[in-house]
């Protein structure tokens, strides 16, 4: 009965824990880095919110931007952000976009 007690407990926790997405609400103090062909950069506040239970750390992150459904670029961040449980951050990011 212990050896299945173990796994069992180990399942039930992985499957209670559900991740959910942190969310993107705003981009704010939008700069223009560099401008130029065929790339150009911009720099932003990126302003999001974790939903879960727990604190997550990110090391790093590249997403893709829309404005109205057209494709704007790449975003990343290129350090490191602590994120706490259910609250909102605001952290600075860099957005590339290729021209042409």
């Amino acid at each position: 009965m212990s050896k299945c007690l173990f796994p069992t407990l180990c399942c039930l926790l992985l499957f209670a824990c559900k991740t959910k997405d942190l969310e993107y609400l705003s981009f704010n103090n939008m700069k223009m880095v560099k401008l130029g062909y065929p790339e150009s950069t911009v720099s932003l506040e990126v302003t999001c919110y974790n939903p879960n239970k727990f604190g997550m750390r990110l090391e790093s992150m590249n997403t893709d931007v829309f404005i109205n459904g057209d494709f704007l670029g790449k975003a990343m961040i290129d350090s490191m952000l602590d994120v706490p449980k259910k609250r909102h951050v605001h952290h600075p990011g860099k957005n590339g976009s290729k021209n042409g």
